[in-house]
């Protein structure tokens, strides 16, 4: 009841149930009978009538309330590799794509994220859903670590790992989550001349070879000779010298962070660009998201 009135989760039971339910909060707890009534079947119908995918639902009996409803006190968990760069890229694009139920989440400390450090990822979710007795509230966020499209790596491999566990896991499509950015993050950072000299560069690749572009680092280091490499040599075969040489340093380590702090100026619309076209891919990350919720 106290989960339903302070929003954190939503009752949808059958017309039976209410009427149950209805029937004993008379008897027991006479002075919110009513307002918790009402407030369940508004639940209900808002569910019934919204034109967003509901997130997932979890059927609760009464031989499993006592450990379903410990699982529900808990804070759901977001796994992600850096606490810090994936928190901006989560709450930008909650933000972005109007998510105001992850918003609140994070805000209110229903929804945590907890760092792992990359390597150790699937180490940390196996023992976050080791926390959860019925009803499992932790998913994964992995960098895919492509250098070319049709790689399997790493990534891919625990994240079968830990959905054979339970555990809710999306893995970025492209290279990492920088590759998100679209070009008006990308140029606020650095140096705005730099950036948008770097952007004009940007331009030529083509959706796949941005996808797999290191934005932070770029074709090596300003100054020296440009380093592509081994995997991605047949990729990037086709960029002029000119392109391959203005791409060195790329647009440095701060992007998601600025990506965060200036999502006020991006609009959904933007993942739409053929140069990204993630749009669909990201609200399937976010649905992944609310449905732990």
């Amino acid at each position: 009841m106290e989960f339903v009135a302070t929003g954190r989760h939503r009752w949808l039971p059958s017309e039976a149930v209410m009427t149950s339910a209805h029937s004993y909060l008379r008897s027991n707890a006479p002075k919110i009978a009513d307002s918790m009534v009402e407030i369940a079947t508004k639940s209900f119908v808002a569910s019934a009538w919204s034109t967003e995918k509901p997130a997932s639902t979890a059927p609760i009996s009464v031989e499993d309330l006592h450990r379903s409803t410990e699982d529900l006190a808990k804070a759901a968990v977001l796994v992600v590799e850096d606490l810090s760069s994936d928190g901006n890229f989560i709450r930008a694009l909650a933000k972005i794509f109007n998510r105001t139920v992850i918003t609140e989440a994070l805000t209110k400390r229903w929804l945590v994220i907890r760092h792992s450090g990359g390597e150790r990822l699937e180490v940390v979710a196996r023992d976050e859903r080791q926390n959860f007795n019925n009803i499992v509230r932790v998913v994964a966020l992995l960098d895919s670590d492509k250098w070319t499209s049709n790689l399997r790596t790493k990534s891919h491999n625990k994240a079968d790992r830990l959905r054979r566990q339970g555990v809710k896991v999306h893995v970025l499509d492209m290279r990492e989550a920088e590759n998100y950015a679209p070009n008006k993050i990308l140029a606020l950072c650095g140096n705005p001349a730099e950036s948008s000299r770097k952007l004009g560069h940007l331009k030529r690749l083509d959706r796949e070879q941005r996808a797999h572009f290191d934005m932070k680092h770029g074709f090596g280091q300003v100054n020296r000779p440009p380093t592509i490499r081994e995997e991605q040599k047949v990729l990037y075969g086709s960029l002029p010298d000119s392109t391959v040489k203005g791409l060195r340093g790329g647009f440095g380590t701060q992007i998601l962070r600025i990506f965060e702090e200036h999502s006020h100026i991006v609009r959904e619309i933007h993942f739409e660009d053929p140069a990204i076209g993630a749009r669909k891919e990201i609200n399937e990350l976010l649905l992944k998201i609310q449905e732990v919720l």
